[in-house]
């Protein structure tokens, strides 16, 4: 009797923990990538892992998660106000706009990778 019950309560505890360790997943994770500024590669990446919901830029081996650190990181507008007659700060807003609309793309992207498991 005693070795029934020790084996019952082994089992249950290994199908306890088996339990517990299969239901953590793996994080899922969308990137996006896209050139802006004549060759500067910037990759939007959102992250869930169930409890913890994240996105940062990916540029030059660096993360970002605040947009005005990353543009001026790029240093991309003079080069461009050199070629135009738009106004630097003009130029450095459109890039905002094309990364905000990037990091839209990731958060799609994650949603749709998301519904789809």
């Amino acid at each position: 009797m005693k070795k029934r019950f020790l084996s019952i309560a082994l089992f249950s505890l290994f199908a306890i923990g088996l339990f517990t360790v299969s239901c953590e997943g793996d994080p899922v994770e969308y990137c996006e990538p896209y050139t802006v500024c004549e060759g500067h590669e910037v990759t939007a990446c959102c992250t869930d892992d169930g409890s913890n919901y994240s996105c940062v830029y990916k540029y030059n081996g660096k993360e970002y998660d605040n947009i005005e650190d990353l543009t001026d990181d790029l240093n991309c507008t003079s080069a461009i106000v050199l070629k135009s007659s738009v106004s630097e700060d003009e130029v450095r807003q459109s890039i905002m706009a094309e990364l905000a609309a990037l990091m839209e793309r990731a958060h799609a992207g994650l949603r749709a990778m998301k519904e789809f498991k």
